[in-house]
């Protein structure tokens, strides 16, 4: 028997609302992150609902990253992750390969103006210690290092930005680094072959690492500016190709 229209969005409805008598139900039980939820049927007795609104409404918590069902194990309060982002802008990342990079010249602008940012914080609050700077030190000469023998090294490249907002204390700062890093090395199949040789990545990142410890906020957002006008330059030459790939057809 075929559901109603009515009765799809009534149960939809109950649905939503269970969802958020579950978030509520966390919030009043103070409950944080990676801590255990109640079982299913004590949800089930403690909002009057049936088993399969339960499920129902977990299963779109699940996917949002509200909660974790681990099968065998229970349910918990999840951690933020930025999975889903993740995966939506690298899928419209390639999608937009067909007709330009717009989607990813915009995941770039936003990482740029994120890491701009993040550096004027940190150089302004002088919260960075020399523990810190000392690892920067170490990462900065070991890719120096690498770039000697030719050799360019992403982790290294990675735990530099990492390291360098560490003293923030900014957990999803982190997160959010990842998911631009993880976009930006699937999709750099995609995109034409840098100009820069692996020494000229490791001086570039020398120059952010000496502007910190000068505390040169100039110095540093030119030295910031400076290392991403590669990537740039790369996404537009992708562009201007596939402008000119266009105009072809056109005029066929």
């Amino acid at each position: 028997m075929k559901t109603s229209p009515s009765g799809l969005l009534g149960r939809n409805s109950l649905v939503r609302d269970v969802q958020e008598s579950i978030k509520q139900l966390i919030f009043e039980s103070g409950l944080l992150p990676g801590d255990p939820m109640p079982t299913e049927f004590e949800l089930m007795s403690e909002l009057g609902v049936s088993r399969n609104s339960v499920r129902e409404a977990m299963k779109v918590l699940e996917a949002l990253g509200i909660v974790v069902i681990k099968r065998g194990t229970g349910m918990f309060v999840g951690e933020i992750t930025l999975d889903g982002f993740v995966e939506q802008l690298e899928f419209h990342g390639r999608l937009s390969h067909l007709n330009g990079h717009d989607n990813l010249n915009n995941v770039l602008q936003i990482r740029e103006l994120l890491e701009m940012g993040l550096l004027d914080q940190l150089l302004t609050s002088g919260s960075i210690d020399p523990q810190e700077i000392q690892l920067l030190e170490d990462l900065t000469t070991r890719m120096e290092a690498a770039a000697a023998h030719g050799e360019k090294s992403t982790s290294l490249d990675s735990e530099f930005h990492h390291a360098l907002y560490v003293s923030l204390g900014n957990p999803i700062v982190t997160k959010l680094l990842n998911a631009f890093w993880t976009i930006f090395n699937s999709l750099a199949d995609t995109l034409r072959p840098t100009t820069e040789t692996p020494m000229d990545i490791a001086l570039k990142h020398r120059e952010i690492l000496e502007a910190v410890k000068e505390g040169n906020r100039e110095r540093a957002a030119a030295a910031m500016t400076d290392h991403f006008a590669d990537i740039h330059h790369r996404l537009a030459r992708v562009d201007l190709a596939v402008g000119e790939a266009t105009n072809r057809k056109a005029e066929k």
